[in-house]
């Protein structure tokens, strides 16, 4: 874990630091690296954010064991294609890659790919702070950004319906 990304608790536990965060309705969405949380027992003690966890990966992260991690959510078709993950790896713009994974985004909720995965969240949304974790190193170019901003303007959508 990064020094930047946790704190000591005065009990000298460690807690995670979201690299980002986003307001949707009275909460946030919170973005952690994955190795930065990895349940209460994993890590170097770091505790789990008080929040709906959401694994944002289409693969389970390297070297995480799945008791460690134990996201409330892990849906797939949330995370860019593998066909767009891999563009992007080999030098895609992030401004290109973010639009289109948004088509994407876009076009699975069209037609109903999302529709579980979005009444969860958008029920997390309601009863408090949804966690984004990611594995990526790049805290800035990350999907995850995106798939949070995507995800507060449909959310705050479907709370406006």
């Amino acid at each position: 874990m990064s020094l930047e990304n946790r704190v000591t608790n005065p009990d000298g536990s460690i807690t995670a630091v979201p690299v980002a965060s986003y307001p949707v309705r009275r909460h946030e969405i919170l973005l952690f690296r994955v190795f930065d949380v990895r349940g209460e027992q994993g890590g170097e003690g770091t505790a789990r954010p008080a929040a709906f966890s959401v694994l944002a990966d289409r693969l389970w992260p390297r070297g995480i064991s799945k008791e460690d991690l134990q996201p409330d959510l892990w849906e797939k078709q949330l995370c860019p294609s593998k066909e767009l993950r891999e563009e992007f790896h080999d030098g895609l713009s992030f401004d290109e890659f973010s639009q289109r994974y948004r088509s994407e985004l876009d076009q699975r909720a069209a037609n109903g790919e999302l529709a579980d995965a979005m009444t969860t969240l958008s029920k997390a949304a309601g009863q408090g702070n949804i966690a984004l974790l990611f594995a990526g190193k790049d805290t800035e170019h990350t999907h995850a950004r995106v798939l949070a901003q995507w995800l507060v303007e449909a959310v705050s959508a479907d709370a406006d319906s």
